[in-house]
């Protein structure tokens, strides 16, 4: 199943550690038929290490690890990303792959302790947590970030995330077709504001 308008984007389903978000971004990309990428995987073994320690990463040790998830939402074809991009300079980061789409699992602090205490085999562990919420930069407001609220069963959590990138797709055009920069997206209404001026500036011939 796809989604008109979405299935060339490049889709990144962020949160802080077991929102969901691999769960969440594994089920949308077989249903958008899109190539799906594991952040945790791509860490650096001695970042794992750190973190199997407790030990919270610094952005030193982030930005290689962002740089080579940009390098994959570069390649060929749709593809979802499932990656934390706590703090806005990460999904700039991300950003610069071009047509990026963030999905944000928004999950209550309480809601994630349950979830690591219950959780095993996995190097994120429960000293972690405060650490993930405090590098949280919320991403409200940003154009290209839809925001799920993760209270439901992960059923109703993945249609929400589809519907949600959907109406994304649906809402921003790019490339650029006004002032601001190349990276900018415009909306509809920009786009329609400028095919407007053109008409009004030119005479169509009978």
């Amino acid at each position: 199943m796809g989604i008109a308008g979405v299935t060339e984007l490049r889709i990144v389903v962020m949160g802080v550690a077991a929102c969901g978000k691999s769960s969440v971004g594994a089920a949308m990309a077989r249903r958008l038929a899109a190539r799906y990428v594991e952040g945790d995987d791509n860490h650096l073994a001695a970042s794992i290490e750190k973190m199997s320690l407790g030990i919270a990463l610094t952005d030193e040790d982030r930005w290689p690890w962002l740089a080579l998830l940009e390098r994959e939402l570069r390649r060929d074809g749709p593809v979802v990303l499932s990656c934390s991009a706590l703090r806005k300079s990460y999904r700039d980061a991300l950003r610069r792959a071009g047509n990026v789409r963030f999905v944000f699992l928004d999950v209550p602090r309480e809601v994630i302790d349950k979830r690591i205490a219950a959780r095993s085999g996995h190097f994120m562990g429960a000293s972690m947590v405060a650490s993930q919420f405090a590098a949280l930069e919320r991403p409200d407001g940003e154009p290209d970030v839809a925001t799920v609220d993760v209270g439901g069963d992960i059923g109703t959590v993945i249609e929400q995330a589809m519907a949600a990138v959907g109406g994304l797709a649906d809402q921003r055009v790019q490339p650029l077709l006004a002032d601001g920069g190349a990276s900018r997206v415009i909306t509809i209404e920009e786009l329609r504001a400028h095919i407007d001026a053109i008409v009004d500036h030119h005479v169509v011939p009978t």
